[in-house]
């Protein structure tokens, strides 16, 4: 999984880079949704989402992630922007490699959730 499309992608639509270091709402938003599709889209481990942080020399730790990941839905609501870009993002990957690793991921109630939001959206974009 090519984590850069998806950091360029929020930078390229929303002007900011996702691994600055400033504390200013439209980046925390900006790292919220990349955490999020990492986590829940891709289905990367909390550390591994921080050690991508880490390589671009920002202080981020799995605790870091979830907060992150939580504040999502939080962040939608301030910009309508943040799911389209994830739709976008969601689209220009290949949804069919993610599908089968993510199956062969499953051992627990939360991989299957988003396995099955994966499907959801893959059925709305068919429609």
């Amino acid at each position: 999984m090519e984590y850069k499309l998806i950091a360029n992608e929020i930078k390229d639509t929303l002007k900011v880079n996702v691994f600055e270091n400033s504390r200013k709402r439209p980046i925390i938003d900006a790292r919220s949704l990349f955490c999020y599709i990492l986590r829940k889209d891709f289905n990367l481990t909390l550390h591994s989402i921080a050690d991508i942080y880490k390589s671009k020399g920002k202080n981020y730790n799995h605790a870091t992630v979830i907060h992150s990941v939580n504040n999502y839905d939080l962040a939608c609501r301030d910009d309508r922007r943040l799911e389209e870009i994830r739709n976008k993002v969601l689209k220009l990957t290949n949804p069919q490699a993610v599908l089968i690793n993510r199956i062969r991921d499953i051992y627990d109630i939360d991989r299957l959730q988003g396995l099955h939001n994966l499907i959801d959206f893959q059925e709305q974009q068919l429609k």
